[in-house]
C-alpha cells in the first residue's frame, strides 16, 4: 500500500509541475481549479477494496500519469492555469467534473474502472 501512495503522489508532484510550467508561459492567464483532493481520495479509496495489489499498482501509476496529461491538456484548451482548489478562496470556474470525465474516457478506452463519485 506504501507503494501505492508513493506512486500517487508522485503523479501529483508531475501533475503540479505541469500546471506550473502551463502557467509560467502563459500571458495573463486566468486561473481554474480542480479538487485533486477529492479525484485522489476516491481513486485511494477504490484502490484499498481491490484485492489485487498488482493490478491496483497499474491503475495508480496510470491514474497519476492520466491527471498529468489531462491537467497541462486542460490548461492548453481554457487557456488558464490550473490550481488545486483550497489554494483559491473563490471565484475561478472549477474543472474537476472537466477532469473527471476526461479521465473516465481515458480509463473506458484502457478497459479500466475507474468511475469516481459526485463532487460536492
Amino acid at each position: 500500500m506504501k507503494e501505492l501512495f508513493t506512486g500517487l503522489f508522485g503523479g501529483l508532484i508531475g501533475a503540479i509541475i505541469v500546471v506550473a510550467v502551463t502557467s509560467h508561459y502563459e500571458e495573463s492567464p486566468s486561473i481554474a481549479t480542480v479538487d485533486l483532493v477529492s479525484l485522489t481520495s476516491e481513486k485511494m479509496t477504490e484502490l484499498a477494496k481491490s484485492k489485487d495489489e498488482k493490478q491496483a499498482k497499474r491503475e495508480i501509476k496510470i491514474f497519476g500519469e492520466n491527471i498529468e496529461n489531462k491537467l497541462a491538456e486542460m490548461a492548453a484548451d481554457y487557456k488558464v492555469s490550473i490550481v488545486i482548489k483550497p489554494m483559491v478562496v473563490a471565484g475561478a470556474p472549477d474543472l474537476t467534473m472537466e477532469l473527471k470525465r476526461r479521465l473516465n474516457d481515458q480509463f473506458n478506452r484502457s478497459n479500466l474502472k475507474y468511475v469516481p463519485a459526485k463532487v460536492q
